[in-house]
């Protein structure tokens, strides 16, 4: 049977609706016109209406404001777009409300860099700079139940912003929190012979120390392991290269990023997500 006229355009209204809905079904054993769009079962609807909910849920949380390198309408779509856990959602919010929170990484950065974890088999972590644990989270939910991630900060009032949520995820077992100079935490891992024990590495801390903390995770992370390193584009909202010899820290950034491009040690990809994230695979 073909479908004709008011017919096929209804079927096809239908079919586009049920596209955008995000919907894909494997209920394929009912008669149905040849051509036409199946119709949408009860789990499909209520599967989009969970998605539904979750989307309203994201969208009436605090909206990252940590790029600039988008355009405001591109990132708003860019966030809608990402699947942001609840638990992360909640903790973003709480920390909207933390001194310093353009310091956090936006929902779209967690997702790639979870997402990252997850294609190189990652499960041991560290990342420099865990401020209200964000980061640390998205890292903890994509390892397996035996990964770890040594999470390094200075402050203990940042990161008991993110503790609860932790906990509320079950994984709070997999994030090791080191207070203290990251330096300090790196040189004493060394000490205990945990050279090329590591999968994954993100550095989010002060950034004239990016090039020490590099060459210590160089030695620390194994080879076909990854590094990832934040802000080597922006700084809260601020280009770089526009910022220029105004602010130490972007010279600091500048100077690492040359660095690590002409580094024969590693494979280099610098991404235009949040503040710039630069991926360097250890050869």
């Amino acid at each position: 049977m073909t479908l004709t006229g008011n017919s096929a355009a209804k079927d096809s209204a239908v079919c586009r609706r049920w596209r955008m809905a995000g919907v894909r079904s494997q209920h394929t054993n009912f008669e149905r016109p040849i051509g036409a769009c199946p119709p949408v079962p009860r789990q499909a609807r209520a599967y989009a209406a969970t998605i539904r909910r979750q989307q309203t849920r994201r969208l009436n949380c605090p909206m990252s404001t940590r790029t600039n390198l988008l355009p405001a309408n591109v990132y708003a779509y860019v966030l809608r777009q990402t699947r942001e856990p609840e638990v992360l959602a909640e903790l973003r919010a709480a920390t909207s409300k933390v001194p310093h929170n353009v310091m956090q990484i936006g929902a779209d950065q967690g997702a790639l860099m979870a997402l990252l974890v997850k294609l190189i088999g990652a499960k041991r972590c560290i990342e420099l700079g865990t401020y209200t644990g964000y980061s640390a989270l998205a890292v903890a939910l994509a390892l397996p139940t035996d990964g770890t991630v040594i999470a390094c900060d200075v402050s203990t009032e940042w990161t008991a912003v993110g503790q609860p949520f932790w906990r509320k995820a079950g994984v709070a077992d997999r994030i090791d929190l080191r207070i203290g100079p990251g330096l300090e935490t790196l040189d004493a891992l060394l000490a205990a012979g945990e050279a090329g024990r590591f999968d994954f590495a993100f550095i989010d801390a002060d950034k004239p120390n990016y090039p020490v903390y590099y060459e210590r995770l160089l030695k620390l992370v194994r080879r076909g392991g990854l590094i990832a390193v934040d802000n080597t584009l922006a700084l809260s909202g601020a280009p770089i290269i526009e910022l220029g010899s105004r602010s130490t820290h972007a010279q600091a950034m500048l100077a690492f990023n040359e660095l690590a491009c002409k580094d024969e040690r590693v494979d280099e990809a610098m991404l235009t997500v949040g503040e710039g994230l630069t991926l360097l695979r250890v050869r």
